[in-house]
C-alpha cells in the first residue's frame, strides 16, 4: 500500500514536472514569436520610411527636370519646323536634363518581404507607381538612344522623331509626377 502511494506520488510528480516543462517551452516559443513579430514590424516601418523618402526624392527629381524637358521639346519642335521649311534652327537645340529615378528602397523592401507588413492598399498604389516609373525609364532610354543616333548629316531627319518621342516622354513625365503627388499627399 505504501508502495502504491509512493508510485502514485511519483507519477503525479512526474506528470507535474512534464507539464511544467511543456508550459515553459510554450511560453518561450510565444515570447520568441512576439519578439520576432516586433522585429518584423520595426523592419517594415524602416522599409516604408525608406520607400517614402525615395518617392519624395524621385518626385523632386521629376519636378526639377520638368523645365528642361519642356524647353528642349519646344526647341526640337522649332528646329524640326525650321528644317521642314528648308531653313536652319536658331540657337542650340539640346539642353536636356532627364531625371535619374531610383527604385532601390522599393526593391530592398520587396527583398526583405516587408510588404507582408504593409497596408495592402498602400502597397498596391506604390507598386503601380513603380510600374509607371519603369515605363517612363524605358521610354527615357529610348529618347536617349535616338539622340545618340543623330549625326550632323541626319539632324534634319532625326529631329522630328526625337521631338515626337520627347513629347510622349513629357506626357509620361506629367502623369508620373501626378501619381507621385497623389501618393505622397496621402502620406502627409
Amino acid at each position: 500500500m505504501v508502495r502504491r502511494t509512493r508510485l502514485r506520488q511519483s507519477a503525479a510528480a512526474a506528470l507535474l514536472e512534464v507539464g511544467s516543462i511543456v508550459f515553459a517551452v510554450l511560453i518561450a516559443l510565444a515570447a520568441d514569436e512576439w519578439r520576432e513579430g516586433r522585429q518584423l514590424e520595426a523592419q517594415a516601418r524602416l522599409a516604408r520610411a525608406a520607400v517614402v523618402h525615395e518617392l519624395r526624392a524621385n518626385r523632386d527629381e521629376l519636378r526639377s527636370s520638368q523645365e528642361s524637358i519642356d524647353r528642349t521639346w519646344n526647341a526640337l519642335r522649332s528646329a524640326a519646323d525650321a528644317f521642314a521649311a528648308g531653313g536652319e534652327p536658331d540657337g542650340p537645340v539640346l539642353d536636356l536634363s532627364l531625371p535619374d529615378l531610383s527604385s532601390g528602397a522599393w526593391e530592398g523592401a520587396r527583398l526583405v518581404a516587408a510588404g507582408g507588413r504593409f497596408d495592402l492598399g498602400w502597397l498596391v498604389r506604390v507598386a503601380q507607381l513603380y510600374e509607371n516609373q519603369e515605363l517612363y525609364e524605358a521610354f527615357r532610354l529610348e529618347v536617349l538612344r535616338t539622340l545618340g543616333e543623330m549625326s550632323a548629316a541626319s539632324v534634319a531627319e532625326v529631329l522630328p522623331r526625337v521631338a515626337g518621342q520627347l513629347g510622349l516622354l513629357r506626357q509620361l513625365h506629367e502623369q508620373l509626377l501626378t501619381r507621385y503627388d497623389e501618393l505622397l499627399a496621402a502620406e502627409g
